[in-house]
């Protein structure tokens, strides 16, 4: 078990996919969000926040509607970390199916001693995939 919690990013509006819900496609027939419920589940605390238009229901994790709405994956993070109970955290937007799991454990031990890791791709930093404290 990982002394930590994940926060799933799925919620938003979807306007750039004509209000479809990204967290529900599929691939390799499960849903996007299934599957990154699937890299997290090692941790010892899983949340999915969401906004007020995407509803699910998972056994055992906690889905928390956006404190602040409508302001994107910022809104989500600040949600996740204000109820994680863990002191770290990992965040992963729900549409990365291709997500390594041992790139969110090595995040978190990257951590150690810091108030957050956010990875930088060609030059552009990534803080939907990222380790946040709650400082």
């Amino acid at each position: 078990m990982i002394n930590s919690t994940a926060i799933i990013l799925a919620g938003g509006k979807s306007s750039r996919m004509n209000y479809e819900n990204k967290a529900l496609l599929e691939y390799n027939g499960k849903t996007f969000l299934d599957i990154a419920i699937e890299k997290v589940i090692r941790f010892d605390e899983i949340l999915i926040i969401t906004s007020k238009f995407n509803k699910y229901n998972y056994e055992g994790i906690r889905i928390l509607e956006d404190i602040i709405p409508d302001q994107g994956p910022l809104g989500g993070i600040y949600t996740g970390l204000k109820n994680a109970r863990n002191n770290i955290s990992v965040v992963l937007p729900c549409d990365t199916p291709l997500l390594d799991a041992q790139l969110l454990e090595y995040f978190l031990e990257a951590c150690n001693g810091y108030d957050g890791v956010v990875p930088k791709v060609d030059g552009h930093y990534q803080p939907v995939c990222a380790a946040y404290t709650k400082k």
